[in-house]
């Protein structure tokens, strides 16, 4: 788990 795997997933929960 790192925190750019977790950065990609919140962009593609939450797109802008």
């Amino acid at each position: 788990m790192s925190l750019l795997k977790t950065h990609q997933t919140l962009q593609e929960l939450f797109p802008q």
